[in-house]
């Protein structure tokens, strides 16, 4: 390990067990960016357990000898002020999030599905919306939006979707928008049926996007129920108290 761990390696050898949260890149496999994929396995050497956002690659970390648990991400303290609103509404449909070629590719063909006159929030293919940097501003555009769709994710490897919940699930009910998702592994884990609408292929995103539209009250219900899941389990706050309890139990099993 470079100098830069000498922070974590310090805590270890004072007997304080250190956690990484792996709730994004996919460092077990090699299309991420060889030197920050390189770090970040540095990194995870120095510590006790690797909390992961997917049971999915389990397997991985336990050959690389690295402990670990399964710790879905959640939603964060600033998406907790906003009501469900009612419309007016200045789009139909649309995607928030950080552009790349496979999204940009992914949703010009959802519009080419769609009604020709349904609004949607622009998206050029070079840059898109990263809404986590202004929560306010993207509070306003989710809420002003009458189905939010989350597509794809940074995590999935071609030919290969990755099983973690995306942020968007649990962040945007909580703003007030409705959210249309592609089906996870794990979704079913945290969510009642009631409070998931979800789709497998384009088509069928498209499909539902106009079943939506047009029934308001069955948006509301589905979100009602999503932001109830939301509060009861899915907090931040609900995070931090597990890995206090994992914490606690590595500090009770480390030999003083």
């Amino acid at each position: 390990p470079s100098v830069r761990f000498e922070p974590f390696l310090t805590l270890r050898r004072r007997g304080i067990p250190i956690f990484l949260w792996n709730f994004d890149d996919p460092v077990y496999h090699d299309g991420v960016s060889p030197p920050i994929r390189d770090k970040t396995r540095a990194l995870m050497a120095c510590c006790d357990l690797i909390l992961v956002h997917s049971r999915q690659k389990f397997d991985w970390y336990r050959d690389q000898g690295l402990p670990c648990r399964y710790v879905p991400t959640g939603a964060r303290p600033h998406s907790l002020y906003f009501s469900i609103p009612r419309g007016p509404y200045r789009y139909e449909w649309s995607f928030l999030g950080i552009a790349n070629q496979e999204r940009h590719h992914l949703l010009q063909r959802l519009r080419q599905l769609l009604p020709s006159h349904y609004r949607s929030l622009g998206f050029d293919g070079s840059r898109g919306h990263f809404y986590l940097s202004h929560p306010r501003w993207s509070a306003e555009l989710v809420r002003g939006t009458q189905v939010n769709v989350s597509l794809s994710c940074f995590c999935d490897i071609p030919g290969e979707t990755s099983w973690g919940v995306n942020e968007r699930a649990w962040e945007f009910p909580l703003m007030g928008g409705f959210l249309l998702q592609d089906r996870r592994e794990h979704l079913a884990e945290h969510f009642p049926p009631e409070a998931l609408a979800t789709f497998s292929t384009l088509e069928e995103c498209a499909r539902r996007i106009v079943h939506y539209v047009e029934h308001p009250e069955e948006r509301r219900r589905v979100l009602l129920a999503a932001r109830d899941a939301i509060l009861r389990n899915h907090l931040l706050e609900h995070r931090v108290h597990l890995m206090r309890k994992l914490h606690q139990e590595l500090l009770l099993a480390t030999p003083r």
